[in-house]
């Protein structure tokens, strides 16, 4: 009896070790699953933190910084427009020359200064003249408010051509400078200047003396119905 007993404890006690280790190596398992789905979930975790911080963090913050090195790429491609455009103005040719605005202008002459103001008044059918003869003393000037870029002077006197001058000089800011004439039409003579930025330009008659009848001189005075130009 007393060995059946010893046997029966020892069975009860295998069986208890036995479901022990079978709890213990079930409640292993499942806390090597947990640890692993924590692991699992920790490395997801990470995982998606770090693809999180790789598309968020280092992927959003790469791509502004990305941006913003695009920002600095953005400025040396600006730096690089710059020169570009630069390069493309001093290839492109003067810029075009456009109506002047006369409204701030001012008109003096040598002679009947009263009614210089006529050539600039926009009205065809008012003038400024001599009216006297020709002579090469006689000069006509416009003072501009700021320094301004003339580049053609026109000198209108279709009502009357014979009192334009054919030949004349051309002082800027007081000295002679260099230009060319041309006579589209009768009564009009356009005056090609460099486009210096000038403070005031003065025209001065230098055709007396022509090989032209008495009589003729005599009509001939200097007038100007419209002084009208191209500036840049």
């Amino acid at each position: 009896m007393g060995s059946i007993r010893s046997v029966a404890v020892g069975v009860a006690l295998v069986g208890l070790s036995a479901c022990s280790g079978s709890a213990f190596t079930q409640g292993s398992p499942t806390g090597s699953d947990l640890g692993g789905a924590a692991a699992t979930a920790g490395a997801s975790s990470i995982g998606t933190g770090g693809s999180s911080m790789l598309s968020g963090a280092a992927g959003q913050g790469g791509k502004p910084m990305a941006s913003s090195g695009s920002g600095s790429g953005g400025s040396g491609a600006g730096g690089e427009l710059e020169p570009a455009a630069a390069g493309a103005g001093g290839e492109l040719e003067p810029a075009a020359a456009m109506p002047c605005d006369r409204s701030q202008w001012k008109a003096t002459a040598s002679l009947t200064n009263d009614v210089a103001s006529y050539a600039l008044d926009g009205k065809p059918a008012t003038r400024w003249t001599t009216n006297v003869p020709r002579e090469p003393t006689q000069w006509f000037q416009v003072d501009f408010p700021e320094p301004t870029a003339v580049a053609t002077l026109e000198l209108h006197t279709e009502l009357y051509p014979m009192d334009s001058p054919e030949l004349v000089r051309v002082d800027v800011d007081g000295k002679p400078v260099s230009f060319k004439p041309t006579t589209p039409e009768p009564g009009v003579l356009v005056l090609e200047l460099a486009g210096t930025p000038a403070s005031r330009v003065r025209i001065i008659a230098s055709d007396h003396g022509k090989p032209v009848p008495d009589f003729m001189d005599q009509l001939a005075w200097w007038s100007i119905y419209e002084l009208e130009g191209t500036c840049r």
